[in-house]
């Protein structure tokens, strides 16, 4: 009986993980997290033009505000319970470490960080 409900359970979460990826929201944010990272990719051919470093910059802080104003208001609710802070502790935490990522000269240009923030946002 407990498999019966462990299979059950799991199934629900994959359920509600790919609800979030293909909702109207999922669809959109996604979108734009997956067009910023292949803007990082030609930035990334500009550089040995000399042109893709600023671009790049640019582009990371057009991410950070899009993709940072939406993780917070998507998760950092009013609330003082330790499970909504947990959670925006936890959203936040990504959220830095992919920003991080994205400053790093280069390696940010052909690291997916956006894309992959978005992703771990959306199917938690």
């Amino acid at each position: 009986m407990e498999e019966v409900l462990k299979a059950k359970e799991q199934v629900t979460s994959t359920t509600r993980e790919l609800g979030n990826l293909l909702s109207p929201e999922g669809i959109i944010i996604m979108t734009i997290a997956v067009l910023l990272d292949l803007a990082g990719l030609i930035c990334l051919i500009l550089s040995f033009l000399g042109v893709g470093v600023p671009a790049s910059w640019i582009l990371d802080l057009v991410g950070f505000l899009i993709i940072g104003c939406w993780i917070f208001f998507r998760s950092g609710t009013i609330s003082t319970t330790k499970k909504a802070a947990g959670l925006l502790q936890k959203s936040l935490k990504k959220f830095g470490l992919a920003f991080l990522g994205e400053l790093i000269p280069f390696f940010g240009d052909f690291a997916f960080c956006w894309t992959l923030v978005v992703y771990l946002e959306l199917t938690r």
